[in-house]
């Protein structure tokens, strides 16, 4: 019976125990520990290289925020006179849109 708890004990190691076994085994086999020369020094250090995201096709009616800076006062107005301007804003760039694409003008 005290040779199975004893057993069952030796085979549960705590994280410590893990860990103190890992450092143990470093000390011993690593060469930089043990004031030898690593070979890894003569290996010549890989570049790093630039991440390139892909970013999603969008399609033409997903929606996009747009900030546009107004003056207080302006905006004042407008709230004063109950004038929804992200609505007046749509209208009026989908009519410019409209006429530059009719008369062949680019935006710039």
């Amino acid at each position: 019976m005290n040779d199975s708890l004893a057993s069952q004990q030796k085979s549960k190691k705590t994280g410590g125990d893990v860990l103190s076994a890992r450092l143990l085994y470093l000390a011993l086999k690593c060469p930089l520990l043990q004031g030898k020369y690593c070979q890894t020094e003569t290996v010549r250090p890989v570049e790093p290289q630039p991440v390139k995201t892909v970013k999603p096709p969008r399609k033409d009616d997903a929606l996009v925020e747009l900030r546009i800076v107004l003056p207080y006062g302006l905006r004042k107005q407008a709230q004063d006179e109950h004038i929804n301007c992200s609505a007046l804003f749509r209208r009026a760039l989908k009519r410019s849109l409209t006429s530059r694409r009719s008369s062949g003008a680019r935006c710039d």
